[in-house]
Formats: structure tokens, sequence, C-alpha cells
């Protein structure tokens, strides 16, 4: 989970409009130079353009605060993994 939005988003909005501020939401491992994926493609260079392929399991979100939303993604995920007692 990251903010992923672009440099000087808000002078950027006001010029030519825009959808808010970009929060990823992405499966990586392998010390992050790989990324999850659909079948039948489940492990797929980090390096690869998502238009070269398609089935990479990521989420883009467009929210108005990316700081706040990342902040309770993480909070969800932590609490998820607290209630459901997985260890790390």
């Amino acid at each position: 989970v990251r903010d992923d939005t672009r440099r000087c988003n808000n002078c950027k909005t006001f010029c030519c409009g825009g959808r808010g501020e970009q929060v990823q939401i992405e499966s990586t491992f392998c010390c992050g130079l790989c990324l999850r994926g659909r079948t039948p493609m489940t492990c797929i260079p980090s390096c690869c353009p998502e238009a070269c392929c398609p089935c990479i399991a990521k989420s883009e979100l467009w929210v108005e605060d990316a700081d706040a939303a990342v902040r309770i993604i993480q909070n969800a995920q932590n609490n998820a993994i607290t209630r459901l007692q997985i260890q790390r």
C-alpha cells in the first residue's frame, strides 16, 4: 500500500482537472522484485510494465487524501492480522 500521487498534483488538478490522489495496492515478494499475478502468470518481475502483463494483481484507488487512506488501509491490515492471529 503506497501513495502514488503524481508530482504537483494540486497545480495540475487546478489547471487540467483530475481524479484526486492515487493510492496503489499491490502484493510484492522477493524483496519487492516480484509482483503477484493472476493465472496463468502468478510471479511477475516488478520491472515488467502493466501494458505487457495485464494479469498483475494490483488496484488503484483515487481518494481525496492519500496519506490518510494509506494509514487507514495499513491499520485495517494490521487489525486483520491480529484478529486472525497470523504470525509474521
